[in-house]
Protein backbone atom coordinates (compact mmCIF):
# COMPACT_ATOMS: atom_id res chain seq x y z
CA UNK A 1 0.00 0.00 0.00
CA UNK A 2 1.38 3.40 -0.92
CA UNK A 3 2.14 6.02 1.72
CA UNK A 4 -0.67 8.24 0.39
CA UNK A 5 -3.18 5.40 0.70
CA UNK A 6 -1.98 4.62 4.22
CA UNK A 7 -2.47 8.24 5.27
CA UNK A 8 -5.89 8.35 3.62
CA UNK A 9 -6.98 5.13 5.34
CA UNK A 10 -5.71 6.51 8.65
CA UNK A 11 -7.72 9.71 8.14
CA UNK A 12 -10.88 7.76 7.32
CA UNK A 13 -10.48 5.51 10.36
CA UNK A 14 -9.75 8.48 12.62
CA UNK A 15 -12.88 10.35 11.50
CA UNK A 16 -14.95 7.16 11.81
CA UNK A 17 -13.76 6.66 15.39
CA UNK A 18 -14.56 10.25 16.30
CA UNK A 19 -18.01 10.11 14.73
CA UNK A 20 -18.90 6.99 16.71
CA UNK A 21 -17.30 8.27 19.92
CA UNK A 22 -19.28 11.51 19.81
CA UNK A 23 -22.57 9.66 19.42
CA UNK A 24 -21.89 6.99 22.01
CA UNK A 25 -20.46 9.39 24.57
CA UNK A 26 -23.74 11.29 24.45
CA UNK A 27 -25.62 7.96 24.69
CA UNK A 28 -27.44 8.70 21.45
CA UNK A 29 -28.78 6.16 19.03
CA UNK A 30 -28.34 6.53 15.27
CA UNK A 31 -31.94 7.63 14.75
CA UNK A 32 -31.71 10.52 17.24
CA UNK A 33 -28.37 11.72 15.92
CA UNK A 34 -29.61 11.50 12.34
CA UNK A 35 -32.57 13.68 13.25
CA UNK A 36 -30.34 16.20 15.03
CA UNK A 37 -27.85 16.37 12.16
CA UNK A 38 -30.52 16.21 9.44
CA UNK A 39 -28.70 13.24 7.90
CA UNK A 40 -29.75 9.75 6.95
CA UNK A 41 -29.18 7.14 9.64
CA UNK A 42 -27.47 4.89 7.11
CA UNK A 43 -25.00 7.66 6.24
CA UNK A 44 -24.00 8.07 9.88
CA UNK A 45 -23.67 4.31 10.30
CA UNK A 46 -21.44 4.12 7.21
CA UNK A 47 -19.31 7.01 8.51
CA UNK A 48 -18.92 5.27 11.86
CA UNK A 49 -17.67 2.02 10.36
CA UNK A 50 -15.50 3.73 7.76
CA UNK A 51 -17.40 2.49 4.71
CA UNK A 52 -17.92 6.07 3.57
CA UNK A 53 -15.60 9.03 3.97
CA UNK A 54 -16.76 12.15 5.73
CA UNK A 55 -16.89 15.19 3.51
CA UNK A 56 -16.52 18.78 4.62
CA UNK A 57 -20.28 19.17 5.10
CA UNK A 58 -20.29 16.15 7.45
CA UNK A 59 -17.42 17.57 9.50
CA UNK A 60 -19.14 20.95 9.77
CA UNK A 61 -22.41 19.32 10.88
CA UNK A 62 -20.71 17.23 13.55
CA UNK A 63 -18.60 20.08 14.87
CA UNK A 64 -21.53 22.48 15.01
CA UNK A 65 -23.84 19.91 16.60
CA UNK A 66 -21.37 18.85 19.29
CA UNK A 67 -19.79 22.30 19.77
CA UNK A 68 -16.30 21.35 18.55
CA UNK A 69 -13.75 23.39 16.67
CA UNK A 70 -13.00 22.19 13.15
CA UNK A 71 -9.22 22.16 13.47
CA UNK A 72 -9.28 20.03 16.59
CA UNK A 73 -11.73 17.58 15.08
CA UNK A 74 -9.65 17.11 11.96
CA UNK A 75 -6.06 17.33 13.12
CA UNK A 76 -5.65 16.34 16.77
CA UNK A 77 -4.52 12.76 16.06
CA UNK A 78 -2.36 13.76 13.11
CA UNK A 79 0.50 15.89 14.42
CA UNK A 80 2.21 15.89 11.03
CA UNK A 81 -0.86 17.43 9.38
CA UNK A 82 -1.33 19.91 12.18
CA UNK A 83 2.33 20.96 11.97
CA UNK A 84 1.98 21.56 8.23
CA UNK A 85 -1.30 23.43 8.74
CA UNK A 86 0.21 25.68 11.42
CA UNK A 87 3.34 26.31 9.33
CA UNK A 88 1.22 27.27 6.31
CA UNK A 89 -0.97 29.53 8.45
CA UNK A 90 2.05 31.27 9.96
CA UNK A 91 3.59 31.71 6.52
CA UNK A 92 0.37 33.26 5.24
CA UNK A 93 0.11 35.56 8.28
CA UNK A 94 3.67 36.79 7.76
CA UNK A 95 3.01 37.35 4.06
CA UNK A 96 0.12 39.71 4.85
CA UNK A 97 2.10 41.61 7.45
CA UNK A 98 1.22 40.04 10.79
CA UNK A 99 4.03 39.53 13.27
CA UNK A 100 4.15 36.08 14.79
Amino acid sequence: MSEVNQVENRKIQHIAEKVKFLRTSEEMNLKDLAAGLKMYRERIMNLEIGVESADLQDVIRYCDYFGLDYEGFLFDAFPEFKAAYVADSEKMMRAIGYKI
